[in-house]
């Protein structure tokens, strides 16, 4: 794939014209509809309506992780930041994925303060609280979740009997929220299980599994996604009676199956294996949900897309939760003595809570006029003629609770515009914001989905005496990725092969004569040997050593390379 243009790959300048000269060309690689459109990016780029904040839906939230203060946005207060939205009602449901009711055939948001489990389905298949008590944690997704802790072997469950409408042959779908705080060898989601016969959700030594036995090709699969602890993933099963499908926060897995699912006889359960037998959870699990349909790819992007980044919760408990952005300087400028308009969707717990335009002098402020359901707020301020400063800050300010807010925009004039991404987004994120999810981004850091920026990468190295000093950085854009390593130190075993991690997406490897090896540079520097390696891309993602540089010698050994491939 080609670059973008240079204008666009660098600080993008600000001015309508740039933008609008290299419009046609960041559309063709973005998929944008170069229209007359009101709602299209060319209209409101040519028309000077962009909106004027970065990231205002909170898109790859955040560097470090679902749970974090999302880019581009800063947390003064040290209060509780994440990604969410408020509920999913049978209702919200039905709204968002335009699934019937009879298709739900259970739907459990644990958000009770303690007891038992309440099923919204109409089946009515409330989860007995077994083995201790699941506490509550506020720092759920949707208000409060429920927090299993393996070492209490806690969950909840309900007779194979009592629940005649889980038990489903054909076309199903199972999916739900977990935020994991140990990894262990096992641990199950939800599932029924008797006698060694599965349908689980569960996660096998970091990876998420989706099983219903009885299926024909295959019964078993297991995403390539690893979890990482402290962070939200949503999980999704889907057989169609032809695929078999799982999903991680919208990253896909697939393979061919036929047949009928296994009737376990089991009970079902959350947060354990069957009735309580082993794999107890250790995170914290919500909004998990059964249905008798087939869920579409398109309608399992959507219900990750509305909680994993077209949202952010603040949690006020005691101090004041406040994320802000600060406009840049050369736009601060320019919006000197001009009127701007800040506009939001809120769902907050208190009237309390606001979103404000703050240009160094004056503060200006608008709180949601209800609690407890969505409304779009907006406060128009003019920025003073010499303002050095422009701030726009979301706060869930004076009473305690949650504030969820999404789409955020900051638009010149007084007129409160439809949310847009601004144009930074669209070059940042393109493959994300057209919900075309990038698999080998997840696979290495499930929530950098940003393109054209170094980041740095994990590297094991083992089979030396001595811990390596090293920089391993990777970049996207597109479809292709660009890795760049330099090690040094390796040590003075006379080992001629060392193994290190690369992130090499698995598909791709040459077990499946997909894979190419790459040339290396290789050094001894205790003895001034140079030699040339390779990248051996089989299923253990090898590096070795190979040719003249096989370090039987004492002394520095090390590698460099930089290489780019096709990811997906």
């Amino acid at each position: 794939m080609a670059d973008f243009p240079t204008a666009l790959t660098g600080a993008v300048d600000n001015t309508t014209d740039v933008l609008a000269k290299h419009l046609n060309n960041l559309e063709e690689k973005v998929g944008i509809d170069n229209s007359a459109d009101t709602d299209s990016l060319d209209y409101k780029v040519r028309a000077g309506i962009a909106n004027l904040l970065k990231n205002g839906n909170f898109i790859n939230n955040s560097t470090n992780g679902y749970g974090a203060t999302p880019d581009d946005w800063t947390n003064s207060t040290g209060s509780s930041i994440q990604g969410g939205f408020p509920s999913m009602t049978k209702a919200e449901l039905i709204s968002l994925l335009g699934v019937a009711d009879g298709d739900i055939e259970g739907l459990w948001l644990l958000n009770e303060a303690s007891g038992d489990a309440l099923d919204l389905s109409s089946n009515g298949y409330n989860l007995t609280e077994t083995s201790g008590t699941i506490d509550s944690d506020t720092l759920g997704l949707m208000g409060a979740a429920r927090d299993f802790e393996a070492g209490d072997t806690e969950y909840f469950t309900i007779a194979d009997a009592s629940c005649a409408n889980l038990e489903i042959a054909g076309s199903q779908t199972w999916f739900g929220f977990y935020k994991p705080e140990t990894i262990p060898a096992g641990a199950t989601i939800m599932g029924k299980y008797t006698a060694g016969t599965f349908k689980i959700l569960d996660v096998d030594s970091g990876k998420v599994r989706f099983i219903l036995q009885g299926l024909t090709t295959t019964d078993t699969l297991t995403s390539d996604v690893i979890l990482e602890t402290g962070k939200w993933y949503f999980i999704c099963g889907v057989y169609n009676e032809s695929t078999i499908n799982l999903y991680v926060n919208g990253v896909k897995k697939s393979a061919t199956a036929t047949g009928s699912a296994t009737d376990t006889n089991g009970a079902f359960s959350i947060g354990a294996l069957g009735a309580g037998a082993t794999s107890y959870a250790d995170g914290l699990i919500q909004c998990a949900g059964v249905l008798s349909v087939a869920l579409t790819d398109a309608q399992v992007k959507r219900l990750w897309a509305a909680t994993t980044y077209r949202g952010e919760k603040l949690r006020r408990t005691t101090t004041d939760a406040l994320i802000y952005q600060d406009l840049e300087q050369d736009l601060v400028e320019r919006l000197r003595s001009k009127t701007v308009t800040l506009r939001a969707k809120i769902y907050a717990t208190s009237t309390d809570h606001r979103i404000y335009i703050y240009d160094g002098t004056d503060t200006t402020i608008v709180s949601p006029s209800g609690a407890n359901a969505w409304e779009e707020i907006s406060v128009t301020a003019t920025i003073g003629a010499a303002a050095t400063t422009v701030r726009v800050g979301l706060e869930a300010d004076a009473t305690d609770g949650n504030m969820w807010v999404k789409e955020v925009a900051l638009y010149e004039g007084s007129v409160a515009l439809p949310h847009t991404h601004s144009k930074e987004d669209w070059i940042r994120f393109p493959r994300l914001l057209r919900m075309d999810i990038p698999k080998f981004y997840a696979l290495m850091h499930p929530y950098k989905y940003e393109e054209n920026r170094w980041f740095n990468g994990a590297t094991t190295i083992t089979g030396f005496s001595a811990n390596p000093t090293y920089h391993h950085r990777f970049m996207f854009s597109g479809k292709n990725c660009w890795l760049s390593h330099n090690a040094t130190g390796l040590g003075t075993s006379n080992a001629s092969t060392f193994t290190m991690t690369l992130p090499i997406y698995p598909g791709a490897s040459s077990a499946t004569g997909g894979q190419q090896s790459w040339l290396l540079k290789v050094f001894d520097a205790g003895t001034g040997t140079n030699g040339m390696g390779y990248i051996n891309a089989n299923a253990l993602e090898l590096f070795k050593t190979a040719g003249a540089g096989t370090f039987t010698s004492s002394g520095n050994k090390g590698a460099q390379f930089r290489i780019d491939y096709e990811i997906d």
